[in-house]
């Protein structure tokens, strides 16, 4: 992974990670949505700010190019 990648995966996980802690505490959706969401939202950021410090492949980058 190049620099810049590594850059813009560690920048995107903790946009992610932000989004899910704002659902988890600002979501008017029923407890298990909420939880369920902001967690999975959280999880998928936690991974993303990790495989760019260590330089692997996030689970994002793994399900293939999107249109």
């Amino acid at each position: 992974m190049k620099t810049w990648e590594r850059v813009f995966v560690g920048y995107f996980g903790v946009f992610l990670i932000a989004v899910g802690l704002y659902v988890l505490v600002m979501s008017g959706a029923a407890p298990a949505w909420r939880y369920l969401g902001g967690g999975l939202l959280c999880l998928i950021g936690i991974n993303a700010v990790y495989s760019g410090v260590t330089g692997k492949r996030s689970w994002l980058s793994r399900i293939g190019p999107l249109p």
